[in-house]
Formats: structure tokens, C-alpha cells, sequence
């Protein structure tokens, strides 16, 4: 699970750069600023958590990489990236569990109007899939 994008002085987890990377394969036009971010994975930031613990054994922390392990980065850096403003959430649970559940939280923010749309994307292994659901998607 590797992704070659890169920002310096920011860290998130690999997990977060593969979500964005495939966002931005579906998306063919911009999306609207109110657009929500639902991520489903159980691995999320596992690997930079190991990474702070091996840290920590040895006596010293990289606070950038602290920041990074915040699972809700996953859902936030195609927010940030992105421009979404709209409502966002990862799921850290197995995704066919808890893709039912996923749907019903898309379906209560484009009803009560919380995003005109939403981007879904799942995270197994080294594979992240993507769709947009809502007005035009």
C-alpha cells in the first residue's frame, strides 16, 4: 500500500493519500464545496500508529507524525485537498459491515441537506474504491 504523493512538512497516513488518489480518479469536474467525505477501512492509520509506538520505545515522538495518526485524517485530507467543506467521517470497521450503515449516513446528509453530495470510498488492502452519489453523481 504505497501512494507517491507528498506534501512537505504535512504527514498523513499512506491510507489518506490512497483515498485521495482515488477520488480524484472518479471525479470529473470539481465537486460542490458542501460535498461530504465517507471513508470505510479497518486498517486506517494502523501503520503510522505502529510507527509511534517503535517511536515512543525509543524516547521521542515526531509530532507530525502524532498528527498523521489521527484516523479522521483519512477522511480529512481530500477535504482539505479538495476544498470539502461538507460533513466527513471514517468508519473503522470492515466494510461489509458496515457499508449499511455507511449508506444510511450518505442518505440522512443528502436528505436533510448537511451535502448536495457524497463521496464514498472503501478501503481494503491495497485497493481504495470511490463513487459519488448525489445531485449529477
Amino acid at each position: 500500500m504505497t501512494s507517491t504523493r507528498r506534501i512537505p512538512s504535512m504527514y498523513v497516513d499512506q491510507v489518506a493519500w490512497l483515498v485521495l488518489e482515488s477520488i480524484e480518479r472518479v471525479i470529473t469536474e470539481p465537486l460542490p464545496e458542501d460535498t461530504g467525505v465517507l471513508v470505510l477501512s479497518t486498517h486506517a492509520t494502523r501503520d503510522t500508529m505502529e510507527q509511534l509506538a517503535g517511536m515512543a520505545q525509543n524516547g521521542q515522538i515526531s509530532p507530525l507524525r502524532f498528527a498523521g495518526a489521527n484516523p479522521g485524517a483519512i477522511a480529512g485530507l481530500p477535504c482539505l485537498r479538495l476544498g470539502l467543506r461538507g460533513p466527513s467521517l471514517l468508519l473503522t470497521s470492515d466494510p461489509e459491515r458496515s457499508l449499511p450503515v455507511a449508506q444510511v449516513v450518505a442518505r440522512s446528509w443528502l436528505r436533510s441537506g448537511a451535502a448536495s453530495r457524497v463521496v464514498l470510498s472503501v478501503h481494503r488492502g491495497d485497493e481504495v474504491r470511490t463513487e459519488v452519489f448525489g445531485a449529477s453523481g
